[in-house]
């Protein structure tokens, strides 16, 4: 590996800086508590991507997970989503009641996805709602998600 990873692929870096943050979560004895994520899978493929957040929701389980992102379906089945505009919280709630919500920017923003993914991301985050509605969660995420270029809010 060269200095600073500069032979590695931009998602090559991505894993490899995913995978010494799961490493010190593991060796800890507390674990995380606390872990952001600014586009943790922006240069994956959609394969190694659905891997890794299946691996960060249950490394993650008992930590407040805040994430920066744009895939919107790797936020369907966040507690919490926080929807921001030009610096300012635009819209907050669960991705299923935001997905309610008729002209909702979030709801905009999935459907601007086209209508498969829009369905896929729905059905994500209703199956999500409805396993919060039984479970009391220990940890919360919140999500932060700057508005998508073809959605108009």
């Amino acid at each position: 590996m060269g200095t600073g990873g500069e032979n590695l692929s931009v998602g090559e870096r991505q894993l490899l800086a995913i995978a010494r943050v799961l490493l010190r979560a593991s060796s800890s004895e507390q674990g995380c508590k606390v872990c952001v994520m600014d586009e943790p899978t922006a240069h994956i493929d959609p394969a190694t991507d659905s891997i890794l957040q299946r691996v960060m929701r249950e490394e993650f389980k008992n930590a407040t997970l805040i994430t920066i992102a744009h895939r919107l379906h790797t936020v369907a089945d966040f507690d919490t989503i926080l929807v921001m505009d030009q610096g300012r919280v635009h819209e907050q709630g669960s991705p299923h009641e935001l997905l309610t919500k008729s002209n909702g920017a979030f709801r905009l923003m999935v459907e601007a996805l086209g209508p498969e993914a829009a369905a896929s991301i729905s059905a994500k985050a209703k199956g999500a709602a409805a396993t919060s509605a039984t479970v009391v969660p220990s940890h919360h995420r919140f999500e932060s998600l700057d508005r998508a270029p073809e959605a108009k809010l």
